[in-house]
C-alpha cells in the first residue's frame, strides 16, 4: 500500500536546502518547484552518467558541505562512539530526516560495537525515498553507502544502514561498524524491474 505524505513548512524548507546542495553539486537546472517529486527527479539526475562510486561521492560531498570548517574534528570531540552519542544521533535523525524517508521510531537494540543495550536503532516504517523512486541503486549508492562512509570515516561514529527491499522498511544502527562491501547483503540485491532506470534484463 502506497503511503501518502503531507509536507509541512519545515519539511519543505529542509527539502529546498537539500535540493539546492544537490543541484549545485551536479550543476542541475533550477527545479520548477520545491516538492518531493522534484527531489526524486533531481536524484535521478544525480545518477545519470555516474557509476555506483560516482553516485555515492556526490551524496557524500553534499553531506560534507553541510558541515562547517573544522566540523569533523568538533563532531568527533563532542560525539565519541559511546551510548550518549549513538542515542542522541538516533533521535536527531528521527526529527531532521523525516521529510526524506518518512516516519521513524527510535528503538532499543544490542546491535552495536559496544555490545550493550541502547536506544540507537532508528526504524523507518516504509522509506518514502525508496517508495517514490523504486530504485535499489539509489538507495544503496546514494543513501546507504554514502551516509555510512561519512559517519563512520569522517565523523568517527560508526553507522550501519540495513534496508529491506521487500517491504521498503529500513534500520539505521548508530554505533555499529558496517561490514565490508563484499559482505554487505544489501549490495547483493538485484535491480527493481519496475524502476525507471532498470535494464530490460534486470
Amino acid at each position: 500500500v502506497k503511503v501518502r505524505y503531507e509536507d509541512s513548512a519545515l519539511d519543505l524548507a529542509l527539502m529546498a536546502w537539500f535540493m539546492a546542495k544537490i543541484g549545485a553539486a551536479i550543476d542541475a537546472p533550477k527545479p520548477k518547484e520545491i516538492s518531493y517529486d522534484e527531489f526524486i527527479a533531481l536524484c535521478f539526475l544525480q545518477m545519470k552518467g555516474r557509476d555506483a562510486v560516482g553516485m555515492g561521492d556526490v551524496t557524500a560531498g553534499v553531506i560534507r558541505s553541510l558541515v562547517p570548517p573544522g566540523g569533523n574534528a568538533a563532531f568527533r570531540a563532542l560525539f565519541p562512539p559511546n551510548r550518549f552519542s549513538c542515542e542522541l544521533n538516533a533521535t536527531i535523525t528521527k526529527i531532521v530526516f523525516a521529510w526524506m524517508v518518512g516516519p521513524m521510531e527510535v528503538e532499543t537494540t544490542t546491535e552495536n560495537d559496544l555490545g550493550i543495550e541502547m536506544a540507537s536503532k532508528v526504524h523507518i516504517k516504509k522509506c518514502r525515498w525508496l517508495q517514490e523512486s523504486g530504485c535499489t541503486a539509489m538507495c544503496v549508492n546514494m543513501c546507504k553507502c554514502a551516509t555510512q562512509e561519512v559517519f563512520t570515516d569522517d565523523f568517527g561514529l560508526p553507522l550501519t544502514i540495513k534496508p529491506n527491499f521487500e517491504n521498503k522498511s529500513c534500520d539505521f544502527y548508530f554505533g555499529l561498524t558496517p561490514p565490508p562491501i563484499e559482505k554487505d547483503e544489501a549490495l547483493l540485491f538485484g535491480c527493481n524491474a519496475l524502476c525507471a532506470t532498470a535494464a530490460p534484463d534486470s
